[in-house]
């Protein structure tokens, strides 16, 4: 199957090649009860490589999820451009960029945002719903499913699972469509230390094996020195801090 997660992405990237380029992005909320302007972003330019693993630290409030919901089109910038594969994402209609996150963007996100009514397995179908036929999503899903160590679990609800499995899940879930990147916003926040690792670990094995970006939010300078680079984002400000 041309989709399956055995196809190797990493060996078709050309090394240095440009997935996404931010220009000049500036982002600020009005404050009421100071009656201000918080500036979260101020004139940001950087690029992330296709095949690269990405983290985005910072203090809490720096605007990292700010950041990160602009790179995945789930909030606009006041001024700015952010191109993905050379198209300027903030030019979509609401239906191409519907398409957009579906087919070329996975999240995963501190809580796992499982559907409580539905199976693991269930769950990690939801987003082919709108393209795939019933027997594609079932076969990627079986074999994600498998690779991740869930498989014993798939008949299972989300109040059946651990909270390391719920994440392992969103993991899953967010690959299923086989997408150029996964953005990731603290998705081991909730986790205890074991898990964290567990959970960074398997987003590194898909990053290296299978050439998926990768670009994390964290807090954890652990985790993040597992990474090709470390972003500093203060005082709306980013910073390349880090890079191998």
């Amino acid at each position: 199957m041309n989709n399956s997660p055995e196809k190797n992405r990493a060996a078709e990237t050309n090394v240095g090649e440009v997935l996404i380029d931010a220009r000049n992005l500036s982002k600020s909320y009005r404050r009421e009860e100071a009656d201000r302007k918080q500036v979260v972003l101020q004139d940001i330019s950087f690029t992330i490589e296709k095949g690269s693993g990405i983290a985005i630290t910072g203090p809490s409030g720096s605007g990292k999820t700010t950041l990160l919901n602009q790179l995945g089109s789930l909030d606009r910038p006041d001024e700015g451009e952010i191109y993905f594969q050379g198209r300027d994402i903030l030019q979509l209609s609401g239906k191409e960029l519907d398409q957009f996150r579906n087919t070329s963007l996975g999240f995963v996100f501190q809580q796992h945002h499982l559907l409580p009514q539905f199976s693991l397995m269930e769950n990690v179908m939801i987003p082919t719903l709108p393209g795939k036929s019933d027997q594609d999503a079932i076969h990627r899903a079986e074999e994600l499913v498998r690779k991740v160590g869930l498989w014993d679990h798939r008949d299972k609800y989300p109040h059946e699972l651990s909270g390391g499995e719920c994440q392992r899940t969103a993991v899953v879930r967010s690959l299923i469509n086989n997408p150029e990147i996964i953005l990731a916003d603290e998705p081991t926040g909730s986790l205890d230390h074991e898990n964290s690792i567990q959970l960074f670990d398997l987003l590194l094995r898909f990053n290296k094996e299978y050439g998926v970006t990768l670009v994390v939010v964290t807090h954890s300078n652990e985790l993040a020195l597992k990474l090709d680079k470390t972003y500093s984002l203060l005082n709306g400000n980013l910073e390349l801090i880090r890079e191998t």
